[in-house]
């Protein structure tokens, strides 16, 4: 658990260094670049989405396809870093009550996804409504270093529940086995 602090604050500043470092013109000048972001933004559509609502819409685009493809390298990295007794508390709370280790992550998850994967219109970008989907998307598409920062932050949270959701799962299922195993071993002996 010690771990994730700094890999939390050296992620955000790379995040950050690569929105204020990329040129306006990246996919233009760099056809790594245009490939890179083309392929990512196939797999999800709100690249294309948030890059359509933003100043720097070649910056925002290359950005959100390298945060995507980080966030493959955080989850591997935070799978030891997170490496906290789920085994304990899920034998504790026993395997009647599996449903807070197996929904609860994956509802905030899902909610996590659903912020990035859907990106709002330009129509509610020029609305008045204050929705923190709307607040986070107006503030990226106006300034590189809030990209950079809040982004970070986004996907660091989103790398977070990915390993937290398969780890409680992990757990959750192993214990539900070891009392399905133990209350088989019982009855037949």
């Amino acid at each position: 658990m010690d771990r994730i602090l700094p890999l939390g604050v050296v992620y955000v500043c790379c995040s950050t260094a690569l929105a204020l470092a990329l040129p306006n013109d990246v996919l233009a000048r760099y056809e790594w670049a245009r490939y890179a972001s083309y392929a990512v933004a196939v797999l999800i559509p709100s690249i294309k989405q948030y890059a359509a609502l933003s100043r720097f819409p070649e910056v925002t685009a290359l950005y959100l396809a390298v945060s995507w493809i980080s966030v493959i390298v955080l989850v591997a990295a935070l799978w030891r870093a997170l490496d906290f007794s789920l085994e304990r508390a899920v034998a504790k709370a026993g395997p009647g009550n599996m449903s807070a280790f197996t929904l609860g992550p994956i509802v905030l998850l899902a909610g996590f996804v659903f912020v990035l994967f859907d990106a709002p219109s330009k129509q509610e970008m020029t609305s008045t409504d204050t929705g923190l989907q709307l607040i986070v998307a107006r503030m990226v598409s106006e300034s590189r270093f809030a990209l950079g920062l809040l982004g970070g932050w986004i996907f660091l949270a989103v790398a977070i529940m990915i390993v937290v959701s398969v780890k409680a799962l992990i757990a959750s299922w192993r214990a539900v086995l070891r009392d399905r195993f133990t209350t088989n071993r019982k009855g037949n002996q």
